[in-house]
């Protein structure tokens, strides 16, 4: 190098590498954090999504119940989580009326995490399965934590939990059965219904007027 001619000596070369190490460090870093925080949110989304299906689904089949049972059926392969019956009446010929039975179970459970499947058959030929939610957290030692169930007449609680990566959700759902007859109303008494007499007097009322079926006619009217 000619006198007078500037230039950068090896140790300025070498700090200005060691600048754009740190800075490219620094980049690399921020962009593994947002990455990951991005998939944290999305997992969240995903766990909350789960949770919801599976509340919407089974408040909709709580509400039409008339029977609840929340006992596994060991001899099946699937976890039964919770089975719930009712009957369609058809008010013109009881006889013709629908009985319909949906169990929720659980499927592909993995270190406590799986599917939720709904299971619904009919007497009038229904018989269908539904992917309700997925990732759903399902652990009897863990009571706290689990999705679980219980019911007191009329009110059923569910609590229903996903895990999804390290992202998780938790939701309780206090669903309480509306009032139901166990027979039918007769077509020319449809009227009480369009006038929203409350369900549990009709009851009563067709009890005391002779108007319920024959074979309800010894018992005392049945409501749930």
């Amino acid at each position: 190098m000619k006198r007078g001619e500037g230039g950068f000596t090896l140790i300025e070369l070498l700090v200005v590498l060691a600048i754009v190490a740190l800075i490219a460090i620094a980049a690399t870093t921020t962009t593994f954090q947002v990455l990951a925080s991005t998939k944290r949110s999305n997992d969240h989304m995903t766990a909350i999504r789960q949770v919801q299906n599976a509340g919407y689904w089974i408040s909709n089949d709580a509400q039409m119940a008339q029977g609840v049972d929340t006992d596994d059926v060991p001899e099946t392969s699937e976890v039964e989580f919770i089975t719930l019956t009712w009957i369609e009446w058809d008010y013109d010929d009881y006889e013709d009326s629908t009985y319909h039975s949906v169990t929720y179970s659980f499927q592909d459970l993995s270190d406590g995490i799986g599917k939720l499947v709904r299971n619904h058959w009919s007497s009038a030929g229904a018989n269908e399965q539904t992917l309700v939610a997925e990732y759903i957290y399902y652990n009897p030692d863990d009571i706290d934590n689990t999705t679980q169930v219980s019911y007191q007449t009329p009110v059923l609680t569910v609590q229903i939990a996903a895990s999804v990566g390290e992202a998780s959700e938790t939701r309780e759902y206090k669903i309480q059965r509306r009032p139901r007859c166990l027979f039918p109303l007769p077509a020319h008494l449809h009227y009480l219904v369009v006038a929203e007499v409350p369900r549990v007097a009709l009851c009563h009322f067709l009890f005391a007027t002779g108007h319920t079926p024959r074979r309800h006619q010894q018992h005392k009217p049945l409501y749930l």
